[in-house]
């Protein structure tokens, strides 16, 4: 599952309340994919003084034969999610390819 959620400056994402936020976010999610967060942006936002929404939660079923990475940029401002897949058996059979 990825959970977006967005912040108007970035100290906010820098402050131990977002991180902690966040990861509470997805694990929530993983467990209820039709939770609603209202109550705990509303705290979150009394606390820290600004604006913070979530944009977008997508579940990402991984395929068979098939990975998922996560890559940051640094300054954290830009993340990506790549799944890579494997179409043929032999592929997957062949040690060389499991190395990735």
């Amino acid at each position: 599952m990825l959970v977006e959620v967005n912040c108007e400056t970035d100290f906010v994402r820098a402050q131990r309340y977002v991180p902690r936020f966040c990861r509470g976010c997805r694990q929530t999610v993983d467990r209820d994919s039709n939770v609603n967060f209202n109550g705990e942006i509303e705290g979150l936002v009394a606390k820290i003084r600004e604006n913070i929404k979530i944009r977008a939660m997508r579940a990402w079923n991984q395929r068979q034969r098939a990975m998922i990475a996560a890559y940051i940029h640094t300054g954290a401002k830009v993340g990506v999610l790549v799944e890579v897949a494997r179409g043929k058996e032999a592929t997957v059979a062949n040690d060389e390819s499991s190395n990735w």
